[in-house]
């Protein structure tokens, strides 16, 4: 990506109280919108070319902000143009099927000084005991603010 298209949050002015902000993916042009009160926060980024034929779950990450979701339409929500609601995309996908009981579970926590090894251990551990069900923290893909 160029520095030109490139998205950076350090040029965004800080939520207020009461902000709506809406994520609107664009399946067919693979990039990502995002808008605040209904403005374009700017031109779409793209999505990284490895992801592109990946199956997307939506995560929410906010730190000392409380905050409402609105997944369905309703009075006062703002919807871009030509966007659906994920609720009623055709072209979604059911994740992965939770436990159905605790004996099912397993977690593997790693703790230990930085750079001493835990995310390479954890990934031999991952290659050698493949499941579909474990999930490496450290591997999923995060849009950083550039600096």
């Amino acid at each position: 990506m160029d520095k030109q298209n490139s998205f950076s949050l350090k040029t965004l002015p800080k939520l207020q109280e009461k902000d709506s902000v809406t994520v609107a993916v664009d399946f067919e042009e693979k990039t990502i919108t995002f808008y605040r009160n209904g403005e374009s926060l700017g031109e779409g980024i793209p999505l990284p070319e490895s992801l592109s034929d990946k199956t997307l779950f939506p995560s929410i990450a906010i730190r000392n902000m409380p905050f409402t979701l609105v997944p369905t339409s309703g009075e006062d929500v703002f919807l871009p143009e030509g966007f659906t609601y994920i609720q009623e995309y055709e072209g979604k996908v059911q994740g992965p099927q939770a436990p159905a009981n605790r004996e099912e579970c397993e977690v593997l926590m790693m703790v230990g000084f930085p750079s001493c090894g835990k995310t390479t251990w954890v990934k031999k551990y991952i290659a050698e005991h493949p499941r579909p069900a474990f999930q490496h923290p450290g591997d999923v893909l995060h849009l950083e603010a550039n600096e």
